[in-house]
């Protein structure tokens, strides 16, 4: 009756935003952020948000930190309608590395830095190099099928699914090489120049960014 009449208006006002978040959800191309509430990533996340359609998805170490609660804030229109997440991932578990970039279509990446070694190898080398592998494409988890092939069933190979299409590092050149050799122990510096160079090599498409002040 009347009641129900009375709540058609505000039903119809509400159409346009829920067809609005299913597009986001089913359109939008995202971007992984790691290092989302430092100065480059959170730089990061909102050139994105104003100058682009991506959605983003910043990567956190502790999502309901108020760095990263401060970021929601600051972007909380973008976070209402879905175009702005936060996920929680440690950046030593490669398992939480590849659930965090799934289904991302790049991935900006700046990392922390360090000089701190484990097992004499620099933690952000250790780090980034699990992140260029979550980078690469990945098998697709369905199983394989039969398939007839000439005159009899064979097990066919999975098909892959897609890595991530670009990979942003933010990094640094080698000191020790651009030095002649004279500076070999700039230890953030060499880090970030393994990273790049590992993810060169394994990646089809890196950028590597080259701040000038961090």
């Amino acid at each position: 009756g009347a009641q129900l009449r009375s709540r058609l208006p505000l039903q119809l006002s509400l159409l346009p935003l829920a067809r609005s978040l299913a597009h986001v959800a089913m359109t939008a191309r995202t971007v992984a952020v790691i290092g989302a509430s430092g100065n480059q990533g959170s730089g990061t996340v909102s050139a994105l948000l104003a100058q682009t359609d991506f959605a983003v998805r910043a990567v956190s170490s502790n999502p309901s930190g108020h760095k990263a609660q401060a970021l929601l804030a600051q972007h909380k229109d973008s976070a209402h309608v879905g175009r702005l997440t936060v996920v929680k991932c440690n950046l030593d578990e490669p398992d939480e590395l590849r659930e965090a970039l799934k289904g991302a279509h790049g991935v900006f990446a700046a990392m922390p830095m360090g000089t701190e070694l484990r097992d004499g190898e620099a933690i952000e080398v250790t780090q980034g190099k699990a992140l260029v592998d979550a980078c690469k494409v990945r098998p697709c988890s369905s199983p394989r099928v039969p398939r007839p092939c000439a005159a009899e069933h064979t097990l066919m190979p999975a098909p892959q699914a897609d890595g991530v299409e670009h990979l942003v590092y933010s990094s640094l050149p080698s000191v020790d090489k651009i030095s002649d050799g004279k500076y070999k122990h700039v230890t953030h510096a060499e880090s970030k120049a393994i990273v790049s160079e590992y993810a060169q090599s394994q990646l089809p498409n890196v950028t590597l960014l080259y701040p000038g002040a961090l």
